[in-house]
């Protein structure tokens, strides 16, 4: 188990196939609805909180997980303000991807994204300025990433 604090809201957690062993969990069961998943991640969080300081109590949390190959996971949780959380649209090319954003002044100013070796693109926009006709070039995704996740794993595009 790996346990990487990002700033004061975020933290990175990676689980070997032998840490969900012992935790008795497997992927399927990483729900918070489901008892099981609800225990590791207070275990997780209390872990944490012992080693990096990173204290989740009476906070909004976005946990995301992803496998990896070795049958692992990771684990982005970040501390969430009220109005924080975005929406997040994907495109499959990059032409969709600047069509949008050429169509759309109210993402001019956006955040975008794309994933590195990947051939997807992510606009990140508060829920108060979403075009309302942006689904027809892209995806909304029904969980945004995390900011954390969007250091890690993708590339800023700056335009």
């Amino acid at each position: 188990m790996k346990l990487v604090r990002n700033g004061n809201r975020s933290l990175r957690i990676s689980l070997t196939p032998q840490d969900l062993k012992e935790f008795q969990v497997s992927l399927e069961d990483f729900d918070y609805d489901l008892p099981q998943g609800k225990r590791v991640l207070l275990s997780l969080f209390d872990k944490a909180k012992e080693e990096t300081g990173f204290c989740a109590e009476e906070e909004k949390l976005y946990v995301q997980l992803y496998p990896k190959r070795d049958g692992g996971c990771e684990l982005f949780v970040i501390c969430l303000e009220e109005d924080e959380e975005p929406e997040c649209f994907t495109f499959d090319s990059f032409d969709s991807f600047l069509t949008a954003r050429a169509l759309f002044c109210d993402l001019r100013d956006a955040a975008c994204y794309g994933l590195r070796g990947g051939k997807r693109f992510l606009i990140l926009v508060p829920s108060h300025r979403v075009p309302p006709r942006l689904w027809e070039y892209g995806e909304k995704m029904k969980h945004p990433p995390s900011p954390l996740f969007l250091r890690a794993r993708c590339t800023r595009l700056s335009f």
